[in-house]
């Protein structure tokens, strides 16, 4: 007996929709993220000024390099927090207008 020859199942396209991204316009500065920043800008920077002060008084080798180390890393800190301020001060006054 011949075999009856069955129709083959249609493929299904796929459809590809594409999203566009979506673009976030609002970024939030709240007065918490404000304080964190201010926080860590003046700790940092105190930080800095006591090793360098410790890096002037200091009279041994290993404590001179040590608070050299620490006093060029925390201004380096400090001075990244400050930008960070700036940014969020300069957008919050910016925005208002």
């Amino acid at each position: 007996m011949a075999r009856k020859k069955r129709a083959k199942p249609k493929a299904k396209r796929k459809t590809v929709s594409r999203k566009t991204p979506k673009k976030s316009k609002n970024i939030a500065f709240g007065k918490g993220k404000i304080e964190i920043v201010t926080r860590n800008l003046i700790m940092f920077a105190m930080f800095f000024f006591i090793s360098f002060i410790l890096y002037g008084v200091s009279t041994s080798e290993f404590a001179i390099n040590l608070f050299g180390i620490l006093s060029i890393a925390f201004g380096f800190i400090a001075i990244s927090f400050l930008i960070a301020y700036l940014i969020i001060f300069f957008y919050r006054n910016f925005r208002k207008r």
